[in-house]
């Protein structure tokens, strides 16, 4: 071969080697799968902290609502063996706790912190129960932009003398910076004995009494402010027994004022009920404080059609002006 055509040749295997490099590879190799990311999915805005509500003048008295509801079986939607309620039940019930517009609300007969999110929800609200698995406990709720704040004791388990299916009381202290504290029983009683003591609930009932009259009067001896509340599940007149048992001023801050007095008819279902069977009784110190108190009926009118979808209890509440911490 002449030097002219190897040279030829040379520069042709050169032009094939480069032309190979920019052709496409054999149709038998797998191409790599093309995959497609797509953008991550943005996180959710949190919910807004509800705005606080506007702070007493200096040396002004702050105003406290307590409420007390028993929101008769509350569970989750499809979990209460006894109540069917609906999302509009819930909803309904959720429009009379606004209505009711109070800063801490004790409430009874409840499957646990989750079931009181359904009538008072997050994140205007928190929630704390007693320490108990149940269908039925006792459970406060605080609405958050209250300014107020609830501090759990531990739960005042000689309520349910040594009865686990029977209710503790639930024992917290409501503050707020500057104010003075105020001690607060949450109760729910043994139901069955509402007026005298011959039914046959009333003897586990009155042990019930012995032992809150023993929280009561620690409470009186520490000579600090306090409130019970809750179902009493009893008719307490002025001359009812149980209530001479409670209010007998010894020591002497266990001179009790219901918030709502004795003689006043229930607004609460009228074509079936009369008497109140849910209280708020104060000590004499609390009881300074009180500015007013009433309970919130319902719009609807037939008892037997509405008692487990809204409740047989209608809430009561009583608004306190709290003072100033003395310094």
């Amino acid at each position: 071969m002449t030097r002219s055509h190897a040279s030829l040749s040379v520069l042709l295997a050169a032009l094939l080697i480069s032309l190979g490099a920019c052709l496409p590879e054999s149709s038998s190799r797998r191409e790599e799968p093309v995959v497609l990311i797509a953008d991550p999915e943005p996180e959710p805005d949190p919910e807004p902290e509800p705005d606080p509500d506007p702070e007493p003048e200096p040396g002004e008295p702050a105003r406290l609502r307590l409420a007390t509801w028993n929101i008769a079986f509350l569970d989750l939607p499809g979990a209460s063996d006894v109540s069917s309620r609906d999302e509009s039940d819930y909803e309904l019930l959720g429009m009379y706790a606004e209505r009711l517009d109070a800063d801490v609300v004790v409430v009874q007969e409840v499957a646990g912190v989750n079931s009181v999110h359904m009538v008072f929800p997050r994140p205007e609200w928190s929630v704390e129960c007693e320490d108990r698995r149940s269908s039925q406990n006792v459970c406060v709720a605080r609405r958050v932009a209250s300014g107020w704040s609830v501090e759990l004791e531990p739960d005042y388990v000689d309520l349910a003398v040594g009865n686990p299916r029977l209710r503790r009381g639930l024992d917290f202290v409501v503050s707020r910076p500057g104010y003075e504290p105020i001690r607060v029983l949450g109760v729910h009683m043994k139901s069955g004995c509402f007026t005298g003591d011959r039914a046959e609930s009333c003897r586990t009932f009155f042990e019930q009494i012995v032992e809150l009259e023993q929280w009561i009067d620690a409470r009186a001896t520490e000579e600090v402010p306090f409130a019970v509340l809750g179902d009493f599940n009893r008719v307490m007149t002025a001359d009812d027994e149980a209530w001479l048992d409670l209010d007998d001023a010894q020591p002497a801050r266990a001179d009790l004022t219901r918030s709502i007095p004795q003689g006043r008819t229930t607004p609460c279902w009228p074509r079936r009920y009369t008497e109140f069977i849910d209280h708020i009784v104060l000590d004499v110190g609390a009881a300074g404080w009180l500015a007013a108190s009433d309970q919130q009926p319902y719009d609807e009118t037939d008892h037997d059609t509405w008692e487990l979808r809204l409740s047989d209890h209608c809430p009561v509440w009583a608004d306190l002006d709290v003072p100033t911490a003395a310094r």
